[in-house]
């Protein structure tokens, strides 16, 4: 779910910066069959009720392994602009979840700010695919350490990885769909001139 909110948050972003997102729309990545996997095992690990104790410690495996795959994805497009700077934060949300085996620390100073309530995860320490932050958490301030607040949409909480994917995407978002003079949107621009759209 927090991927899903960057990428909402990057392309919000990238429309309050100008960005007309219809240029998206001649935009081809690479291995984009990698990110529908990826999102997929997330969501059946962590959104389809029951799988997770079906899976039983396997979860923590398959939300490792769509971690890898967002890695390869992102490697596989490294050339387009703003991908450099999410792989990082890629590669640093996926470090501090292997590191505390396959669930990212939220202190619960952080979840509760999120407005969700403490015992979802006091209860066994985990919720979804969140670990309650212990003096034992491997790099804890890697983890999820900035809350929303319970009174703005989407509240949640994120690490430093997930504020490098924003910046990241947005970039991304924002060159392809502002008319520079390299940039898709300018030939959207200049169809649109042709066409009196």
């Amino acid at each position: 779910m927090t991927l899903g909110i960057i990428l909402a948050a990057s392309l919000l972003l990238a429309v309050a910066a100008g960005a007309d997102l219809r240029a998206l729309a001649d935009v081809r990545l690479r291995a984009t069959w990698l990110i529908v996997v990826a999102f997929a095992l997330q969501l059946l690990v962590f959104a389809v009720p029951g799988t997770a104790n079906v899976l039983s410690g396997s979860a923590d495996e398959v939300h490792i392994v769509s971690y890898g795959l967002l890695l390869l994805f992102a490697a596989a497009n490294l050339s387009r602009p703003g991908f450099t700077l999410a792989m990082v934060g890629l590669a640093l949300n996926t470090t501090v979840i292997v590191a505390n085996r396959g669930r990212m620390p939220v202190l619960l100073s952080v979840w509760e700010t999120t407005g969700k309530a403490s015992s979802d995860i006091t209860r066994s320490g985990q919720y979804n695919n969140n670990v309650l932050a212990t003096a034992h958490t491997h790099l804890g301030f890697l983890g999820d350490v900035f809350p929303l607040p319970a009174s703005i949409p989407l509240s949640n909480a994120f690490s430093v990885g997930d504020i490098l994917l924003l910046l990241g995407g947005t970039f991304f978002v924002y060159w392809h769909c502002t008319p520079t003079p390299r940039s898709p949107a300018r030939r959207l621009l200049r169809q649109r001139a042709r066409t009196g759209l």
